[in-house]
């Protein structure tokens, strides 16, 4: 069992990383200067989700302008065409009681063209707060790469590769785990205010280690689960108005689901 999770996390390692060393030398190779100028954009038809970052595509913020998002209360600045930093600013919650809390997240564009469009995510997130006179830290690492291609000009395809590393810092029971998720979303654009999308996440693996009074247990949370268990389903319906965007859905992630929802609000350049 350990053989096979090691290879499994050499090939999605591997994976993640070809995204990277091929997509860049595939354009360059092609004269493009990944400039994020019109013709450097997936497809030339305008979907409801253009310049508002989420989780499973490859928007990115204009320059100069700020996205806030809700209920999740992300906030996202375009710093040039490339690059889109920003918080959760949930995360800073716990200062008001005396322990500190931060997240930081950036989305980076390595290369698009007239077919295609790659970015890499990286989301860092950490908090501390005191129960029944005991102090807790959470600190979460998020890592994805996300490849948009464009099948018609209504119709895309994004490949989305995410993995995620979590630390929970406790007296009784500490936690740290690790998962990895891939999968793809399927976008139809309606028109230019409304969209569909359809994502797909598999559970390839996630370990876990619990330091237990007296011993150190070792967690298997994906190969003991039946294949239903480790899928993460998602169905959103996208709606545009001027600068707001609306997505009204649900997922499924393994037995549990739960409405998705989301109200986006874009203001600057």
């Amino acid at each position: 069992m350990s053989r096979r999770r090691g290879a499994v996390r050499i090939f999605a390692a591997a994976l993640f990383l070809a995204v990277v060393a091929v997509a860049v030398p595939a354009a360059a190779q092609r004269g493009e200067d990944f400039a994020l100028t019109e013709e450097h954009e997936v497809s030339s038809n305008p979907t409801p989700n253009q310049g508002i970052p989420g989780l499973f595509d490859t928007e990115l913020a204009p320059q100069g302008a700020f996205v806030v998002n809700a209920p999740a209360t992300s906030l996202y600045y375009g710093v040039t065409p490339r690059l889109t930093i920003g918080t959760i600013v949930a995360s800073y919650a716990s200062v008001a009681v005396g322990p500190p809390g931060a997240s930081v997240l950036a989305r980076y564009l390595l290369a698009g063209g007239a077919r295609f469009r790659s970015t890499v995510d990286a989301l860092m997130l950490g908090t501390s707060w005191s129960s029944s006179g005991a102090h807790r830290s959470l600190r979460v690492g998020l890592f994805g790469s996300n490849t948009e291609f464009a099948l018609t000009p209504s119709n895309r395809l994004t490949a989305n590769l995410w993995l995620a590393r979590v630390s929970y810092e406790a007296a009784d029971s500490p936690f740290s785990g690790t998962a990895f998720l891939a999968g793809g979303t399927y976008s139809l654009t309606v028109t230019p205010r409304v969209a569909l999308h359809v994502t797909g996440l598999y559970l390839a693996w996630a370990t876990g280690t619990v330091d237990a009074p007296g011993k150190v247990l070792d967690i298997d949370g994906a190969s003991s689960r039946p294949f239903a268990d480790r899928l993460v389903l998602r169905a959103m319906l996208s709606l545009r108005r001027g600068p707001w965007l609306f997505d009204l859905g649900a997922v499924r992630a393994g037995p549990i689901y739960m409405p998705w929802i989301n109200v986006a609000f874009q203001m600057g350049s």
